[in-house]
């Protein structure tokens, strides 16, 4: 597992998953882009998210797993929103927890 702090830059809203585009500051103070894949809208509605629950600038905490191949893309195993509430999906699948 992963984490990662940084700030949001774009909310896909999209099937068959929604994804957030962050920027992360690394130990160099180097800004790098990453891509964090989540389950699908409807996986997300069903805990409460809309389209407004993310916006662009809001500061985040992800954690899960890096892509194997190198690439900046993060599949979400949890999420701790700028108010401190914390979401955390079950395996990446579309039934997450509460």
């Amino acid at each position: 597992m992963t984490t990662l702090k940084g700030t949001v830059t774009n909310i896909q809203w999209m099937n068959p998953h929604a994804e957030i585009d962050i920027e992360v500051n690394d130990t160099s103070s180097k800004t790098e882009k990453y891509t964090v894949e989540s389950v699908s809208p409807l996986g997300l509605s069903r805990l409460g998210w809309t389209k407004d629950s993310l916006k662009p600038g809001d500061q985040i905490t992800v954690t899960g797993n890096l892509s194997k191949n190198g690439t900046h893309i993060l599949r979400l195993k949890k999420i701790v929103f700028p108010t401190g509430k914390e979401l955390t999906l079950q395996n990446g699948e579309d039934y997450p927890s509460q």
